[in-house]
């Protein structure tokens, strides 16, 4: 099946050679998140919907920077603007992510998002 020219998120991922499921594995999100991003990319504003961290991830599967991935979903252009009035960026360390990865590999479900992970390793 060809990629829709219209969903450059898609064509991106197809670029890669990644399937759906791989994209989420590098991106630390569930499939469902991967699918509704990549089905909602072209939406105006349907980023704002995506915590940061997502949107990190979204960009680190698809080998691109935070502003190049706002630019291929659609984003106004020059709208750079990746934290909410009062929030925070999102750190992630470097053992959060391989802890993130541990769970991923040892879980059967849908991948741990970095939340579920850190939330997991604190019980």
């Amino acid at each position: 099946m060809d990629v829709a020219a219209d969903n450059a998120i898609k064509q991106r991922r197809a670029e890669l050679n990644l399937t759906q499921q791989e994209a989420a594995r590098r991106a630390d999100v569930s499939l469902a998140t991967w699918r509704r991003f990549e089905n909602t990319a072209a939406d105006i504003g349907a980023l704002d919907g995506f915590r940061t961290d997502n949107l990190q991830g979204f960009a680190r599967a698809l080998k691109l920077s935070l502003a190049a991935l706002r630019r291929l979903a659609g984003a106004e252009p020059g709208d750079e603007s990746e934290v909410g009035e009062g929030e925070r960026p999102v750190v992630v360390d470097r053992q959060t992510v391989d802890l993130v990865r541990l769970f991923n590999k040892s879980f059967t479900g849908d991948p741990l998002t970095p939340a579920d992970a850190m939330a997991l390793s604190t019980t």
